[in-house]
């Protein structure tokens, strides 16, 4: 491993960035972490065998924060996960993509929150930027939800939320999601990955099998106080490089075409890591793009490795709120078709979508074209772009969280929620919206007359 710089102080947070050749959307990311300079924060930089390019980014923003660990060969996604959660040094972990940044701010405040109250884990709402790679304008913007923001902060219950993990009803990684945009104790991760027999990332996709297992390990020592925002902290960034968007599509517009299926692919690639982590099992279940699918399969897999009762789940509710996401994604019953279950409960919960959905069958589920729906969106619901705040900076995430910032109030959002009535939250979310019309109006970007 080449480690290029360190910190000569212990860390009270590690920022982990696990990245693997974009260097791209690598340098926005430690760009927007290089403008928080808190000394407490150790910035890991994990690399998952990247050409001298990535060196180059890291050399170039010169944070002294920043530890760069690069792996001698590629490994599998999730093998790169599990070695730099493994190295980072800090009393608490937060992981972010390398094509994600962390909110104007969010730094000096979670370091403040971390050694004030010494929460077990923190999580908090995400605002989720899409990259120009998926826009058909080449315009870059947010999808907000405006009752995500000046919501203040409270402290949560683990149990509250585990019962609602057992019942199918959490909100995706967004709820108690306490490790990849989140945040979580060294103690709730050392015992967290002792109890899963030493392998803290267990499954192909390592942010849902992490989620599920923070919740629904306990343990001698772990007190169950989470602290819980209703305010962004960080921004989820959607890439055409993203682990997601790449399986369901590629994006190629130098040749103006989409494909996700070719040899050199992000999805072969990372099919072909997959298969050879010799570390946990090559699951069959991989065409199915249900995450409550893949977070029901991880659950009973706590029930084999005796974390969670078989009786502790509510099979029927779990298996409904897989049919309910697959009938508002209907493209993913091509997964479905694909896929052959193995275990009883991967079987019943596969047959009950195929069931549900026999009529559609034999048909053609097409990837959805994610540029065309998503651009519609954007400016369907009038959302925030960067260039109508900033037209002169670079389009990229690292402008995302300044245009961010420059619209909202950070320090009302992170009051704690007994100090903010829902007037107030009510009050400063019109008033986001009246700053996102003012900033188009402005500067209105230059909308294409027809979509492909």
């Amino acid at each position: 491993m080449i480690v290029s710089t360190k910190t000569t102080q212990s860390p009270v947070l590690s920022i982990i960035v696990p990245t693997c050749d974009r260097p791209d959307t690598l340098a926005a990311c430690l760009h927007s972490l290089a403008k928080q300079p808190n000394p407490h924060v150790e910035i890991l930089v994990h690399d998952n065998a990247s050409g001298e390019e990535t060196q180059r980014v890291i050399t170039m923003i010169a944070d002294r924060r920043i530890i760069h660990k690069r792996l001698p060969q590629r490994v599998s996604m999730r093998e790169n996960f599990e070695s730099a959660a493994a190295a980072a040094a800090g009393d608490y972990l937060c992981m972010i993509g390398d094509d994600d940044a962390m909110c104007e701010g969010s730094l000096n405040w979670i370091v403040k929150m971390l050694r004030r109250h010494k929460p077990e884990a923190m999580c908090w709402r995400h605002a989720a930027y899409y990259w120009p790679s998926l826009s058909q304008a080449d315009i870059g913007f947010y999808w907000l939800h405006y009752k995500y923001f000046y919501g203040g902060w409270q402290w949560n219950n683990k149990q509250a939320l585990r019962k609602r993990l057992l019942s199918g009803e959490i909100e995706g990684l967004s709820e108690g999601n306490m490790l990849y945009h989140g945040i979580t104790s060294r103690k709730l991760y050392e015992t967290t990955k002792a109890k899963l027999g030493g392998v803290f990332f267990g499954y192909h996709i390592p942010d849902i099998y992490v989620h599920t297992a923070l919740l629904s390990v306990e343990g001698e020592g772990l007190t169950g106080s989470y602290i819980d925002v209703d305010h962004p902290l960080s921004v989820y960034g959607i890439s055409s490089h993203s682990n997601g968007t790449s399986w369901y599509v590629q994006s190629d517009r130098d040749k103006g075409r989409e494909t996700g299926t070719g040899a050199s692919s992000p999805v072969a690639e990372w099919k072909k890591t997959a298969t050879a982590d010799k570390k946990v099992e090559y699951s069959v279940l991989t065409p199915i793009r249900s995450l409550k699918f893949h977070e029901y399969v991880v659950l009973n897999r706590m029930v084999d490795k005796a974390i969670v009762r078989h009786d502790e789940i509510d099979h029927a509710c779990y298996i409904k709120s897989i049919v309910d996401e697959t009938a508002a994604n209907l493209w993913q019953l091509q997964g479905f078709n694909e896929a052959v279950p193995v275990r009883d409960y991967e079987k019943q919960a596969a047959n009950a979508v195929l069931a549900q959905f026999k009529d559609k069958l034999g048909g053609d589920y097409p990837a959805p074209s994610f540029r065309k729906q998503l651009y519609d969106q954007c400016w369907l619901y009038n959302q925030l772009c960067n260039v109508s705040v900033f037209p002169d900076r670079p389009d990229d995430v690292n402008t995302a969280v300044d245009t961010l910032g420059a619209l909202l109030n950070q320090r009302i959002g992170l009051l704690p929620r007994s100090l903010l009535t829902n007037r107030i939250s009510q009050f400063m979310r019109e008033r986001l919206k009246k700053s996102l019309q003012k900033a188009y109006d402005r500067n209105p970007p230059k909308i294409p007359t027809t979509i492909p």
